[in-house]
């Protein structure tokens, strides 16, 4: 079944508290493990002084990385040999940060056969326990019954999605539809039914958990009171808009109206958390321009001796509510990239792109004079990328059919650009006009569901792009 719209997920939680189980755990297991061979059976727990504070920082150190490798990502089959690689990778990181923690902090680690048998230990629990909720997941033992009411487009849609992610558990029953020329039919290896003369005799005959409505509105308006009625029987109720929400953490635009927007509480962000995250983006812009200060210097020389041209690039973008402003990025063109041609997307080979240019890009590095942005107020820290005008223009206009090039584009303006964002984390840069759409399905996703929660969740995620170059083009 569908969960509530939340930022993490029961099934996130429950491998989160499976990995703090194993983590808590091991340390002890290894002692026991490694004085066993040493002094054999006669050793006690009680010989050993416990230090809290490396304990516990340990077992935050291991979950941080753990959740910044997508080890937490409950819709991933973990039974596969890259997986498995991952955790492997994502032990071994977390161990190399928790060695220098205790350098730093004055605790120097213990023995290469403590260490050997606590590694191997962890990898072995953790495998185990991803191996056993795979098994699970796809066996179907949890598994919902889900009905989509529709089989045009919008429930083939939907029925792909849904196969295309099977660690959801959901088991799609049928397609319910009232087209009888469709019945028999197949979509995406799933059944169509037609309904017969009461959709909740209908229903009620396959008993499901869940009713995903994939037709037009006007359609489920007249069916109103029977789909009340079997809300009223435990039955969740879903609209297509909702499950894409939900799987794929964007807000397909094809399914959105204005009524969807109207109630969608989009705009109903507390006060507080305004004020809030603008004093969390002031300080954390201040603390991070410090830190990556080696970096911004080392990244200024190379461009500097790469290419030909000032070091900084100003662009004039636009912010929240619409009013513009100079961004401030580490140069990755060539100068003058666009004397000639104007304001142009920017491709995967762009041969205007330097050398020094195409590394910062796929590190992000290119971003971080962006924080000048934050600490003026122009920028969020965590927000949708800023645009340019000339483009934004081109987006609010109208085509000739009376028509918005993209709809609803307007929704991303009423919150500050952000230096990292929900878009970013999960789509590299938009390079044509489609992928603008889909990156702003994103970004509705984001305003809709704002809270420091999710801020957390994209910053961890942009680690991971920084490091591993994740999602960057």
């Amino acid at each position: 079944m569908i969960l509530a719209r939340k930022s993490i997920s029961k099934k996130q939680i429950s491998l989160i508290l499976a990995d703090l189980v194993i983590l808590a755990v091991v340390p002890f297991i290894t002692l026991y493990v490694y004085f066993l061979i040493k002094v054999g059976f006669g050793f006690r727990f009680q010989y050993l002084r416990f230090e809290h504070f490396y304990y516990f920082s340990n077992l935050l150190i291991f979950i941080v990385v753990f959740y910044v490798m997508d080890l937490h990502n409950f819709k991933k089959n973990f039974i596969t040999k890259r997986e498995v690689f991952n955790i492997l990778l994502a032990i071994c990181f977390a161990w190399v940060v928790s060695i220098f923690f205790f350098y730093i902090t004055g605790n120097p680690p213990l023995g290469r056969g403590i260490s050997l048998i606590y590694l191997t230990s962890l990898f072995v629990l953790i495998v185990c326990c991803r191996l056993i909720y795979s098994k699970l997941a796809v066996a179907g033992r949890y598994a919902k019954k889900a009905i989509i009411v529709g089989a045009g487009k919008g429930g083939e849609a939907v029925a792909g999605l849904i196969k295309a992610n099977p660690q959801l558990n959901l088991d799609i029953v049928c397609l319910l539809e009232i087209d009888r020329q469709k019945e028999g039919n197949r979509v995406c290896d799933v059944t169509v039914v037609c309904q017969g003369n009461s959709f909740i005799e209908s229903v009620s005959k396959y008993e499901p958990d869940l009713i995903i409505l994939a037709m037009r509105r006007s359609r489920y308006e007249k069916m109103i009171n029977d789909l009340i009625h079997c809300s009223q029987q435990g039955i969740e109720i879903q609209d297509i808009t909702s499950i894409y929400e939900e799987i794929a953490g964007k807000i397909p635009l094809k399914y959105v109206s204005d009524l969807w927007i109207l109630f969608s509480h989009m705009h109903q962000h507390k006060f507080y958390f305004k004020r809030v995250k603008r004093l969390v983006d002031f300080a954390s812009s201040s603390v991070l321009l410090i830190i990556s200060s080696p970096i911004i210097g080392l990244t200024a020389l190379a461009i500097r001796l790469d290419s030909v041209g000032p070091i900084f690039y100003r662009q004039n973008r636009v912010g929240k509510d619409g009013k513009e402003f100079d961004l401030i990025k580490f140069r990755s063109m060539v100068k003058d990239a666009e004397e000639e041609s104007g304001p142009v997307w920017v491709g995967e080979r762009d041969q205007r792109i330097t050398r020094v240019g195409r590394i910062i890009r796929l590190l992000r590095i290119d971003e971080l004079p962006q924080l000048f942005n934050v600490l003026k107020g122009q920028m969020s820290f965590v927000g949708p990328r800023p645009e340019r005008p000339e483009f934004v223009n081109n987006f609010l206009g109208r085509n000739s059919n009376g028509k918005e090039v993209i709809p609803y584009y307007a929704e991303r303006l009423t919150v500050k650009p952000g230096v990292t964002g929900w878009a970013q984390v999960m789509f590299p840069y938009a390079a044509s006009f489609e992928e603008s759409k889909e990156k702003l399905e994103y970004d509705l996703y984001y305003i809709k569901n704002m809270s420091f929660l999710l801020d957390v969740a994209i910053i961890l995620k942009t680690i991971r792009v920084v490091l591993f170059g994740y999602g960057a083009k």
